[in-house]
């Protein structure tokens, strides 16, 4: 496989490096204390969300609520609802379980609050964020414990968040797909065992981190300098340092665990998996292990959808200027719209789309 062509600058990334050459880096201090990071990065993400979240009417819009949740160690972690204005409280909604990406370091209810929220609003429909706990205090597999206490808190609480529990699928972006991956394939597995019916009805994994770096299969690529986590290696979003950092800090036991390495996951769980959109940025370290599990889903009959961002980096959603934002969002709603079957215009089975 070759999917190098893929990383050639778009244009629009070339004039926000040369306009601002330090803005990709901001909040990113490598050398920092893991929790200072955190602090940092968090604070700049919720001082850019509250304010777009505002300057869009996002705040009249949408309505949320907050809600405690208790995981299965005993403790507890944080949900928000979010429900557009004009959904009557008293219908039951198809909703969206979403997990927030931040290499499981960095996240916060508040800092996702554009982005969720934008969400619900133009879905028409609950999206519900689930904020699981982070390294280095908790390390795997704790994160993805709560994304799994979190999903099973909304689907046995559709009553009290106004949603339709038959009717729910789960998405995620960066480590956020990685938890949205592994709630999939867990309850795929366990709907297997129990020899009973998928409770979730699709999955949105969005540059998704799938696979360690000591199980890449390199030997898949034309070329080990054509492969991502190569080619990519430098990328100021997601430089390889980075997501060195965010996988000394999970510190997984077992790096070769099938909830690190999706790519490896059994045939029949894998083709028993519901519908996937998958998303990847062509500059993106992360973006061969999103293809090569497009390619698998595919290969096992899943329907699956992929949409490649020609030329862009990892996260670039965060600046939320750039021309390709608008179309992330959308491509996003539309994606998880296409998982519960309320839209079926656009990509179909085994066929990729290179937005440009």
């Amino acid at each position: 496989m070759d999917f190098s062509r893929y990383a050639e600058t778009a244009p629009e990334w070339s004039l926000l490096l040369e306009q601002n050459p330090g803005a990709p880096e901001i909040g990113f201090d490598l050398g920092s204390d893991p929790i200072q990071l955190r602090s940092q990065a968090n604070a700049q993400r919720e001082t850019m969300s509250l304010s777009l979240y505002n300057k869009m009417g996002l705040d009249k819009a949408v309505r949320y609520t907050d809600h405690v949740v208790s995981t299965h160690d005993g403790q507890t972690i944080s949900l928000r609802a979010y429900r557009p204005a004009t959904l009557p409280e008293n219908q039951a909604a198809p909703a969206l379980v979403y997990y927030h990406g931040g290499g499981m370091l960095i996240g916060s209810l508040d800092g996702e609050l554009l982005l969720t929220a934008l969400l619900s609003k133009i879905l028409g429909l609950p999206v519900i964020h689930v904020c699981y706990r982070h390294t280095p205090e908790h390390k795997h597999p704790s994160q993805h414990n709560d994304a799994w206490s979190g999903l099973e808190w909304v689907l046995t609480h559709g009553k009290e968040l106004g949603i339709d529990p038959s009717q729910v699928s789960v998405g995620g972006a960066s480590a956020g797909a990685t938890l949205a991956a592994s709630v999939t394939l867990a309850e795929t597995q366990l709907a297997h065992k129990e020899s009973r019916a998928q409770r979730i009805k699709g999955q949105v994994l969005v540059i998704p981190w799938l696979v360690t770096h000591e199980q890449f299969p390199f030997e898949l690529i034309a070329g080990r300098e054509k492969c991502s986590r190569v080619q990519n290696a430098d990328q100021a979003t997601l430089p390889s340092s980075r997501l060195d950092l965010f996988t000394q800090l999970y510190a997984a036991a077992d790096p070769n665990d099938q909830y690190n390495n999706f790519l490896f996951a059994e045939d029949h769980i894998l083709g028993a998996l519901p519908k996937t959109a998958i998303i990847v940025h062509g500059k993106d370290v992360l973006r061969d292990e999103g293809l090569l599990y497009a390619q698998r889903l595919e290969g096992l009959g899943v329907p699956t959808k992929v949409h490649v961002f020609q030329g862009l980096p990892h996260a670039f959603r965060l600046f939320n200027d750039l021309p390709q934002s608008k179309r992330w969002d959308a491509l996003f709603a539309e994606s998880v719209l296409w998982t519960l079957d309320k839209n079926n215009s656009g990509t179909l089975k085994d066929q990729w789309v290179i937005e440009k």
